[in-house]
């Protein structure tokens, strides 16, 4: 017998992941909790029993949760539907992070306007953020971060060379580049 207290704590994870995550942990522990001649009992407490990733965990049908999330991605334009880059850019100090992000957030605007007029087929790019990350402080280190999304793998890498030289770096200042995160926190 298992028991999962607070099933639905990873759903509210700023990560379009989180029903992903949350359905593959409450898959994984029935599972295992089944095997053997005697079976096995799994109980769950959460205060979302109808959010998708629990109820269909509970009913064992990973198709219907595939399908249901593949629909919400595509709807949102997230992997696998459309590439993502996160930009996380941190510092010991809190201005010039946020500052540095700004900047390099506002660089975009002109190469996508650059890029689209040399291509008429270049894909639509979307730029959210930036923001503060959702774990803002972090070892000493004050965090931002933004994403851009596109539907061509090949115009965000070509947005991303020309843009990422053209803002220079601060003294202090770190900047990490994610294709298709695993995390977003």
């Amino acid at each position: 017998m298992v028991g999962v207290v607070n099933a639905d704590v990873g759903l509210h994870r700023p990560d379009f992941r989180a029903g992903e995550r949350t359905f593959q942990l409450l898959a994984q522990v029935a599972g295992r909790t089944g095997r053997g001649p005697r079976g096995g009992k799994v109980f769950v407490q959460t205060f979302s029993p109808e959010h998708p990733s629990i109820a269909l965990a509970a009913a064992h049908d990973y198709t219907a949760f595939a399908a249901a999330e593949l629909a919400t991605r595509g709807q949102h334009k997230y992997p696998p539907y459309q590439r993502l880059a996160r930009l996380v850019i941190r510092s010991k100090e809190q201005e010039l992070a946020g500052e540095y992000a700004d900047r390099l957030a506002a660089a975009f605007g002109p190469a996508l306007a650059s890029a689209q007029r040399q291509n008429a087929d270049a894909s639509e790019l979307r730029i959210l953020g930036p923001a503060e990350a959702p774990v803002f402080r972090l070892k000493g280190y004050y965090r931002f971060h933004f994403q851009l999304q596109s539907s061509s793998s090949a115009f965000l890498h070509q947005v991303l060379r020309a843009v990422l030289p053209t803002v220079r770096l601060p003294q202090g200042v770190d900047l990490t580049v994610d294709i298709d995160p695993q995390d977003m926190v």
